[in-house]
């Protein structure tokens, strides 16, 4: 795995790799990491859950709270508020 960009916020940390896949690791009690459950993860999982293959995916990250974004065209985020993924 090659980084291409690291980011961490102050419970969870994500790489975006040259291959545009995306890397996370960290607490998950609200969701935050977007895998689709609520488990912590201690080591780095790859997401599988979206497509990011040529989309150049940008990640912004703080407290409980990611959000991805895909070259402006397609965007999800995750807010503790709403404890679920939204979609464009």
């Amino acid at each position: 795995m090659r980084a291409k960009r690291i980011k961490s916020g102050s419970e969870a940390s994500y790489v975006v790799t040259q291959d545009d896949e995306i890397y996370v690791w960290g607490w998950n009690e609200h969701g935050n990491l977007a895998t689709g459950d609520k488990e912590d993860r201690h080591a780095p999982v790859k997401l599988n859950n979206l497509d990011f293959k040529g989309k150049d995916p940008q990640v912004f990250c703080g407290g409980a709270a990611v959000i991805i974004g895909l070259r402006l065209i397609k965007s999800f985020s995750y807010l503790r508020n709403f404890r679920k993924i939204l979609t464009r």
